[in-house]
């Protein structure tokens, strides 16, 4: 990071939409595939076993790609969530697109 004076500001130019692309496709990964994006609200599993309200603050590839911040906890109790301890209806939406399609008969 680098502070500049408000002058300096207006002489950068923005940055061309082909260069951020990559950027996006490198944080893709089972969590984003799944339906799920920062900023999402959803009910997260506790310590304690029981399930809290909670927004998605970070994503990564990995056994627990969710990080959450529980509602009214804000910075205090983030946590790297496994997929398996979280609810979202978009978590569901996702699963279901992804079924494949089931044929009529009796399967012979």
């Amino acid at each position: 990071e680098m502070w500049l004076p408000p002058v300096a500001l207006k002489a950068i130019k923005a940055p061309a939409p082909a260069a951020a692309a990559p950027k996006a496709k490198a944080t893709a990964g089972p969590a984003s595939e799944s339906g799920l994006a920062v900023g999402l609200e959803l009910t997260a599993l506790f310590e304690d076993g029981m399930w809290y309200k909670a927004k998605v603050i970070k994503m990564r590839k990995g056994a627990k790609p969710v990080m959450v911040s529980y509602s009214g906890h804000e910075g205090v109790c983030d946590r790297w969530l496994s997929m398996d301890e979280i609810r979202s209806k978009a978590l569901k939406a996702a699963a279901v697109d992804t079924e494949p399609a089931k044929g009529k008969g009796k399967g012979k």
